[in-house]
């Protein structure tokens, strides 16, 4: 763990003198955390929260992470069910990297899709209490069956079309 975030942001003294920029990666990261964490009231899935942080982390450097995506083989199960399980036990341990990696997928798919004023509205509806199936379901009028479909593809195209 290079860095982590509960309730204060924590950053191990490394053996090493850290770079500049590494050093910036791991404040976005972890920043990023502390202000999901209280826009969303602490209801945003591991997973989202994962996801936008590492979208943060990577800003301005997205092809080396995306490069990333591209060399590992596409997952069949890309579904929210499978990243809140995963980041709920112990599984993510053995996939971390694909976890975090689709969690990126996922967030990157919505701003795409529907820029940031669609994050900001399901991270809206999150503080108010709602679950992630429901907050799609009323911010993007998708069942959570339709927009899984859809990221799916999405992934798919974006990162593994040639391993297809």
């Amino acid at each position: 763990v290079n860095a982590f975030y509960d309730g204060s942001i924590k950053i191990p003294a490394p053996d090493t003198r850290l770079d500049t920029e590494k050093f910036s990666r791991y404040i976005y990261h972890e920043y990023t955390h502390a202000l999901i964490s209280a826009k969303t009231n602490n209801n945003c899935p591991i997973w989202l929260n994962e996801g936008i942080a590492l979208w943060e982390e990577f800003r301005g450097q997205r092809q080396a992470l995306e490069n990333l995506l591209i060399k590992i083989k596409p997952v069949p199960d890309i579904s929210m069910r499978f990243l809140d399980e995963s980041f709920k036990t112990n599984e993510a341990d053995k996939d971390t990297a694909l976890c975090y990696l689709l969690s990126y997928t996922l967030v990157n798919y919505i701003l795409d899709k529907w820029g940031t004023a669609g994050l900001q509205g399901i991270l809206k509806r999150l503080a108010g209490g709602q679950h992630i199936a429901n907050a799609i379901d009323d911010e993007f009028l998708l069942s959570e069956k339709e927009f899984e479909r859809r990221w799916r593809d999405h992934a798919l195209t974006s990162y593994w079309k040639n391993k297809l």
